[in-house]
């Protein structure tokens, strides 16, 4: 679950050398299998892997939660956002949306489609030198 490589380093690697014709292939590929990832992570913030927390921590998730509980359209923005900017970093809103426990919807598709972007516009940034 830690990155050895940031997915960025793969998907512009790839696409440099797949060229135009796997560019879609790539950001699918790279987007379904992040995804996963984060899915995992998310999990793990939720209790699936045991977290000890100290007194203060806890008190500042549930300010937090509280937060994004009257503030809820805020929720889905932020984490498109943090996907496909990453910022805030995307690992740690993963973990952080299992932790609040938000339901896995409304983290998985902004997620997904914040990553697709992201991925994409990565996959595509190597065709314009190579012409493609």
């Amino acid at each position: 679950m830690l990155p050895f490589v940031n997915a960025e380093v793969y998907v512009l690697g790839a696409s440099a050398i797949a060229g135009p014709g796997g560019v879609v292939a790539i950001v699918l590929g790279m987007t379904v299998g992040h995804m996963i990832g984060k899915v995992l992570l998310y999990y793990a913030g939720a209790g699936a892997i045991r977290m000890p927390l100290r007194e203060s921590y806890k008190a500042r998730l549930t300010a937090t939660r509280e937060r994004l509980d009257r503030s809820r359209l805020g929720t889905i923005p932020f984490i498109f956002v943090s996907a496909g900017t990453g910022w805030p970093p995307f690992y740690v809103v993963a973990i952080m949306a299992g932790v609040l426990r938000l339901g896995l919807w409304t983290f998985l598709l902004p997620g997904t489609l914040g990553r697709l972007g992201r991925f994409a516009i990565l996959a595509l940034f190597p065709q314009l030198f190579t012409g493609g």
